[in-house]
């Protein structure tokens, strides 16, 4: 997987974060357990809850160690004369003007990034201003490709 480098910064920083937190939910299943063997009811909904967190937290940790152990380090876009990972793009479809910058790591802001790995970002890369290209029933024109600033 191709990434810059903030954003392979951005997935260290997510997981020294989610360590963190890991070790914390580890400290209170442990301090629920211990309530619970106090407790004449047995309630240990506390504990199931803890567990529960402790799982999700080390799936994503698991998730992001393997975006990092695939990622390739890319240069930043030098030249806006054709799409690459890291450009901003602008184009039409349906005679709206859209915008959109191409990502490696895939963003929750799918309104303005675009992974590299998906359909319509492979679609984008190696395209110049004036390009045109169909996915499905859409037509989409290049418009204009810009190379961000990015704080290194």
């Amino acid at each position: 997987m191709q990434l810059l480098a903030h954003e392979i910064k951005h997935i260290q920083t997510q997981l020294t974060y989610l360590r963190k937190l890991e070790k914390t939910k580890s400290i209170q299943m442990v301090e629920a357990g211990e309530q619970s063997t106090e407790n004449y009811m047995h309630d240990d909904a506390p504990q199931q809850i803890a567990v529960e967190e402790g799982r999700v937290i080390q799936s994503r940790i698991d998730e992001l160690r393997a975006f990092l152990h695939d990622a390739i380090e890319v240069p930043y876009p030098v030249s806006n004369k054709k799409i690459q990972i890291g450009h901003r793009v602008t184009f039409t479809i349906n005679n709206q003007n859209l915008s959109i910058e191409i990502v490696g790591f895939p963003s929750k802001d799918a309104s303005s990034h675009v992974s590299i790995e998906s359909p319509i970002g492979k679609a984008f890369i190696g395209k110049k201003v004036d390009n045109h290209f169909a996915i499905g029933k859409n037509t989409y024109h290049i418009t204009d490709i810009e190379t961000p600033t990015y704080n290194m």
